[in-house]
């Protein structure tokens, strides 16, 4: 249960700030009217890193002793001792989540850019005409316009990121006192460490029918948007 727990919270922080940070990158974007291609370039440059050079990479930024972050803090005088942010139980997951974060925004950042582009300009000059602020016009076309695309996107990362493992069994093993130990990392642990192969199975059957419902659920967003 603690497993669960903690995959869903990871899950579900992980995945609503990423589409939170890819929306306003989109946003961002789709007003720049210099320099757009160099920019989404630039923002797209952490996608194609696979999730365990995303946690090698953030496991010696945090690093206790060695980690840069830790420099930084010290010498700008935030901090005076070196803090063991992968060792304490309140930061060890955010740090994970901003990981995540800076890894997949990126993916619905170019998802919902597509679907900014591909919204009528007459949508917005009516708008114009009838006097509408930034917000009715974010509120009234922009919103009911990528919402199949937010839903699409959102599922579809909600997926990826329910059976996470790579990223944090890099960066903790599951640790600090199983403080970041998610489904995916309790399954191995079972199987590899303790041997205990019918729980660690059980875990993964039980994985596999979320997974499922998931999928369909995708499947059934999908189906909706090609009737629409």
């Amino acid at each position: 249960w603690n497993a669960f727990r903690t995959n869903v919270i990871f899950t579900a922080i992980s995945v609503s700030l990423s589409l939170l940070t890819g929306f306003y990158l989109a946003l961002l974007l789709d007003q720049q009217k210099w320099g757009r291609r160099f920019f989404r370039t630039i923002f797209m440059t952490p996608w194609p890193f696979l999730s365990v050079v995303v946690g090698i990479n953030f496991y010696w930024m945090f690093h206790a002793k060695y980690g840069v972050i830790n420099l930084i803090l010290s010498q700008i005088g935030i901090i005076h001792d070196y803090v063991s942010w992968l060792g304490n139980i309140k930061t060890v997951l955010p740090i994970i989540i901003l990981a995540v974060v800076w890894k997949e925004s990126p993916f619905f950042m170019i998802m919902i850019l597509a679907g900014l582009q591909s919204i009528p300009q007459e949508q917005y000059d009516a708008a114009a005409v009838d006097g509408a602020t930034s917000w009715q016009k974010f509120r009234y076309i922009i919103l009911p316009n990528l919402k199949n695309i937010i839903l699409i996107s959102t599922m579809l990362e909600f997926i990826w990121k329910f059976r996470e493992f790579d990223l944090v069994q890099v960066m903790t093993h599951g640790g600090p006192n199983r403080a970041t130990e998610v489904l995916a990392v309790l399954v191995y642990n079972y199987v590899f460490k303790f041997f205990r192969f019918g729980e660690g199975a059980a875990i993964a059957v039980l994985m596999g029918i979320f997974s499922i419902i998931f999928s369909l659920i995708y499947v059934r967003l999908l189906h909706k948007k090609d009737e629409k």
